[in-house]
């Protein structure tokens, strides 16, 4: 099955699946056509060069460790309406993300993720926690490599197994002594790499120690039968985390 673009929508194999459902996680590579993963880099730059409106893609920055006084992106949420490349992406992506939910998936959230160099990537965590939790039952996380990721280069690290421990809600914590006795394995990609990731695996992304941005593009898809609570998501995360153009019309009236 196909759709424009030169998109072929993946179909996972039965290893495939139970590899997620041993691990938590399923690293598909070379998947994507070639046409594709060259446009993703540019596909990237386009969304970061839109127009900043209220209502629109919500962007937010953080102080560069490099320039003082200087702000770089560090993501993009809300990124489909406004870009025919990444939904027509996500559309192909919701069918594997459905073998891996046992129902159609549907899309919660998405957001272009901008690692930039020397910023701490995330601590251990699991999505299956607040506030995911407030609209489905159940969830997968699909990321698309947008540049390579390696050691020291903001790369995924995921705890193999672990999903098995956290299969209630709420998930459980992942205090100190929890994560002191994990062991991750780094995930490390190329781009246009897939990797699926079950909601209550640990995972974490290391500090970006190279010299350049390292950027990947995030889907969390959600059961069909949970219902489709994306307007609600984003109504209530912009008012939680204002994007930087609404909380500088709000600074500046």
């Amino acid at each position: 099955m196909g759709i424009s673009l030169g998109i072929t929508t993946p179909v996972l194999d039965p290893a495939q699946m139970a590899t997620f459902r041993a691990t938590g996680y399923l690293v598909v590579r070379r998947v994507l056509p070639q046409t594709v993963t060259a446009s993703l880099a540019r596909w990237a730059d386009e969304v970061a060069a839109l127009p900043e409106m209220p209502g629109r893609q919500a962007v937010y920055r953080a102080p560069s460790l490099k320039h003082h006084g200087r702000c770089l992106v560090q993501r993009i949420e809300r990124v489909t309406p406004f870009h025919d490349g990444f939904h027509r992406l996500t559309l192909a992506l919701a069918l594997p993300a459905g073998q891996l939910l046992g129902d159609a998936a549907l899309l919660l959230a998405e957001r272009l993720e901008f690692l930039q160099p020397g910023r701490e990537g995330c601590v251990p965590h699991r999505d299956a926690a607040e506030p995911w939790m407030r609209y489905a039952t159940g969830f997968v996380s699909v990321i698309v490599a947008i540049d390579p990721t390696g050691p020291d280069q903001a790369c995924l690290e995921i705890a193999p197994g672990q999903h098995r421990h956290g299969l209630h809600r709420p998930a459980p914590v992942l205090d100190g002594a929890t994560i002191a006795a994990l062991d991750f394995d780094p995930v490390p990609v190329e781009p246009g790499d897939l990797v699926y990731v079950h909601p209550y695996a640990p995972h974490r992304v290391r500090r970006n120690r190279s010299g350049t941005v390292r950027r990947r593009y995030r889907m969390l898809f959600n059961r069909l039968a949970d219902g489709d609570h994306q307007a609600q998501f984003y109504a209530e995360r912009q008012r939680m985390k204002l994007p930087d153009i609404d909380r500088l019309l709000a600074d500046g009236s």
